[in-house]
């Protein structure tokens, strides 16, 4: 449990709130500058996955997704020796 609870704390989900934030105020910002929005108001819309492609840089894509795979990869094989610690025992 704890292999999978910090390499999701630490790996794969700062990724992807990242990800998200970043796309979440570019969007906003195009949103004020068409006036669609105006500072004051609230912006609690989230992004879709397609404004978090277009909104956000290439390489921070790349870099997100890579340590969003390692964490996974690491995640996973911990969790796998847990379990098998778990049996043996």
């Amino acid at each position: 449990i704890g292999g999978s609870s910090v390499t999701l704390i630490a790996m794969i989900l700062p990724g992807i709130f990242s990800l998200s934030l970043v796309a979440g105020s570019r969007n906003r910002d195009l949103k004020q500058l068409s006036g669609d929005a105006f500072r004051s108001d609230e912006d609690n819309d989230l992004p879709s996955l397609q404004e978090v492609f277009k909104l956000n840089n290439p390489w921070m894509i790349l870099l997100n997704f890579v340590i969003i795979a390692f964490g996974i990869i690491g995640g996973v094989a911990s969790t796998i020796s847990a379990v098998n610690e778990l049996i043996s025992t």
